[in-house]
């Protein structure tokens, strides 16, 4: 897989390609989705169907390797031992520095002291091809960073600043939601892998988003009320593609289903948006 991407530094060609997907701040719930995904689905693209690549997914819940063994693998990759990999985020990354003298979150020990998520995600992605968030925590803080939190939870983006570029060059992508649509995550993460190999162009927007994906805007309207009656249109957008690709299978999801779109792929979600929807008593 070549580096494919905007800058030099690409990864070096290869036939496999490791994703080392690390959990963050948040509910598991964009796990689950991606786990859930049909068209793509999870199993196609392990199974080498879609690209050229082989993929060996490295998962914090589902790799079969656990404790030692896990935190093994990815100090391979920090010493630059699995080259080239894909580093997927889900989840919020904490403010360690408001922890006092605890932490919020670790995964592993290097010389005897916990090593903080914050941490893995700070060395890990500038060593990888790209840099992949999952969900509206992993993106723009989601829920963790609500107001009235006490973790300074934000995005990888923020985490990482503005002038983030992987190794292949590429900024950071960002698939917002919460949760997002697995098929639309597979197809997001198929693509980048794809551009690494130099077989198409990754259109990302000024947001970090595969434009593709994040294209169309889908209206915030509240929920229904009890009467059957829905309240008043409230012009606010949120960009997603669930209303056109579906949930599952390409069906359900949302405001497609006759339900209130909360704006969760937007920045300002929840804060801003949950108001704009929720049912007057």
């Amino acid at each position: 897989m070549a580096g494919g991407g905007t800058g030099e530094g690409g990864a070096a060609a290869s036939d496999r390609a490791w994703v080392l997907w690390l959990e963050g701040g948040g509910c598991g719930g964009c796990t689950m989705s991606v786990l859930g995904a049909t068209s793509p689905s999870l199993e196609d693209m392990l199974a080498g169907g879609m690209t050229r690549t082989r993929i060996e997914l490295v998962h914090s819940s589902l790799s079969l390797d656990a404790g030692a063994r896990f935190v093994a693998t990815l100090e391979r990759a920090r010493a630059g031992e699995l080259d080239p990999f894909v580093l997927v985020v889900e989840g919020s990354v904490f403010d360690e520095d408001l922890a006092g003298e605890g932490l919020f979150s670790s995964l592993g020990e290097r010389d005897g002291s916990p090593v903080t998520i914050a941490d893995w995600v700070r060395d890990l992605a500038p060593m990888a091809a790209a840099a992949v968030a999952i969900g509206t925590c992993a993106t723009w803080g989601g829920i963790p960073a609500a107001r009235g939190g006490v973790t300074g939870a934000m995005g990888v983006g923020e985490f990482l600043g503005p002038g983030f570029r992987s190794k292949a060059g590429l900024p950071l992508v960002n698939v917002p939601g919460c949760a997002p649509s697995g098929d639309a995550f597979i197809e997001a993460l198929s693509y980048v892998v794809l551009h690494l190999e130099g077989l198409v162009p990754l259109d990302l927007d000024e947001m970090g988003r595969p434009r593709w994906l994040y294209s169309a805007s889908t209206p915030l309207v509240s929920m229904r009320l009890p009467n059957g009656s829905v309240r008043a249109h409230i012009d606010v957008t949120a960009d997603c593609p669930v209303p056109s690709k579906g949930w599952i299978n390409r069906l359900g999801g949302c405001g497609s289903m006759g339900g209130a779109c909360n704006g969760c792929t937007r920045p300002d979600f929840p804060d801003a948006t949950l108001p704009l929807v929720s049912v007057e008593t």
